[in-house]
């Protein structure tokens, strides 16, 4: 399934239920700390922060960034 083909798939469905859609560019959200926002470094699996001290799970860390750009 394409793309665009897929997003109208998905925002058909979602009228259907009444959920909200919002689609967010995945670009450094495994890369950018979800808790200070500073840009960390990922390791294979892991994110760490040099200017907060953050240190999770590199895909928890990007899900809690598309989740935070998604709930405001």
């Amino acid at each position: 399934m394409k793309r665009k083909q897929r997003q109208k798939f998905i925002t058909y469905k979602a009228a259907q239920g009444g959920v909200k859609v919002v689609f967010v560019d995945p670009s450094y959200t495994s890369q950018t700390c979800s808790s200070c926002h500073y840009l960390g470094e990922r390791r294979g699996k892991v994110f760490s922060c040099s200017n907060c001290g953050l240190v999770v799970d590199a895909d928890e860390n990007g899900a809690l960034n598309i989740a935070a750009v998604g709930a405001s």
